[in-house]
């Protein structure tokens, strides 16, 4: 899916998610691992507001700058966690669960929709 193609390079080339990437490469992690989830559970009774601003505005504009937003705010404020986490298995765990965190997270996904 080209969307999180168009992902994977901005938390490359992102001054705040550079050394994620970097960590993630190491380790063999790709967006398309765990960011299509972060999509989907948007859609959950938890976020359904944010999702409908989401839904909306690719609707209009055709672009995905929310999901864009969305996922580099999510790995931004948690790279700490992420860098810390030193295998595969340990960093899928850390990303799979970010969603489910709400607190900080949740205010990323209010800011950016």
């Amino acid at each position: 899916m080209v969307v999180l193609e168009v992902t994977q390079q901005l938390l490359s080339v992102s001054k705040e998610t550079k050394q994620v990437a970097v960590h993630l490469d190491r380790h063999a992690v790709h967006v398309h691992m765990f960011a299509m989830d972060w999509l989907l559970t948007l859609f959950t009774h938890k976020y359904q507001r944010i999702a409908s601003h989401m839904m909306d505005h690719f609707l209009h504009f055709h672009h995905l700058h929310y999901f864009y937003a969305l996922v580099l705010g999510m790995v931004a404020l948690s790279s700490k966690r992420v860098l810390r986490a030193p295998d595969f298995s340990s960093l899928m765990v850390v990303l799979c669960t970010l969603m489910g965190g709400g607190g900080r997270h949740l205010m990323v996904m209010e800011h950016c929709c």
